[in-house]
């Protein structure tokens, strides 16, 4: 198991933090939606801050999901740092590592033996 896990952890801080970066990036847009929704001098006509208001929405649950991935790769990170260090067999130390989405994944080390 030891070999396996040993270099899954570069590539799920790498995942990290390009989610965060995403997460970020979500988080600039719903707030420029936002300000031109609010549009102080009118510029706007209705049926545009309309759609404004529909992209903040938008942005906002882009967002939402990208801290969700974040706090998933948080999640996974630590159970395998805990696999690495508890040296149990699978079947006594049950974790998300085994998830089917990871196992397709190419650099996934886990269901590949």
């Amino acid at each position: 198991m030891e070999g396996s896990l040993e270099h899954f952890n570069h590539p799920m801080n790498d995942l990290r933090k390009e989610v965060l970066g995403w997460m970020r990036y979500y988080g600039q847009l719903n707030n420029l939606f936002r300000a031109l929704e609010e549009d102080p001098d009118g510029l706007f006509p209705t049926g545009e801050a309309r759609l404004l208001r529909l992209l903040e929405q938008r942005t906002g649950r882009l967002r939402e999901e990208a801290q969700l991935l974040r706090e998933y790769c948080l999640q996974v990170g630590s159970c395998s740092r805990r696999k690495l260090t508890s040296g149990k067999p699978d079947h006594e130390d049950p974790s998300p590592l085994h998830h089917p989405f990871f196992c397709r994944c190419p650099w996934w080390p886990v269901g590949t033996e």
